[in-house]
């Protein structure tokens, strides 16, 4: 004899990406789970608009430009996904680049790490970044802020969660004392 609950619950995630709403998303669940006749609610827990930046932004040419400088090629421009926390100021009129970072693995797992030599470089390209979209033309301070006071030789850093961070902190926090008042680290 087959036996069934009374009451099934599934759940799900789903990212959106720029050009879907929720709504889209709520329409087409709709229209799979209708023609099978079963009774079913639906409920939106939390709703993360998709974002996305123009290419066009002062703040990607601001960085492609800095790419360029620190790693003497141009990068492809390109969206990010599946989700970030970008939507937070891009929603509220704040140009956002999502998805440009250090050489890493193991993202979010038990074995996840960092190249270091990539956060030297990836400090410099966003302080340069920040600069240029500030206007400051002048980079001297980008490149001394980061190349000589890191020294930072170990192509990448293993462990358990959050020692890789751990590992570069202190230095970080020297450089900025001592050369800049501001930090974007991602």
């Amino acid at each position: 004899m087959n036996q069934h609950a009374e009451l099934y619950l599934l759940s799900g995630d789903i990212r959106l990406l720029p050009g879907i709403s929720a709504d889209d998303v709520r329409h087409t669940i709709e229209g799979c789970l209708s023609p099978l006749g079963l009774a079913y609610e639906l409920q939106e827990i939390a709703f993360v608009p998709a974002m996305e930046t123009p290419r066009s932004a002062p703040i990607v040419e601001a960085l492609v430009q800095s790419i360029e400088e620190v790693t003497g090629t141009r990068p492809r421009v390109e969206g990010a996904g599946p989700a970030c926390d970008g939507w937070m100021f891009s929603s509220r009129g704040i140009e956002t680049i999502c998805g440009y970072g250090v050489e890493c693995g193991g993202v979010h797992g038990a074995d996840e790490w960092v190249g270091l030599v990539s956060l030297q470089r990836i400090t410099e390209i966003y302080a340069r970044t920040i600069l240029g979209y500030l206007g400051q033309t002048h980079y001297a301070a980008a490149a001394a802020f980061v190349t000589p006071k890191l020294g930072l030789s170990e192509s990448r850093a293993k462990g358990r969660k959050g020692q890789t961070a751990s590992l570069a902190l202190p230095q970080l926090q020297a450089c900025r004392k001592q050369h800049l008042r501001f930090l974007t680290c991602r």
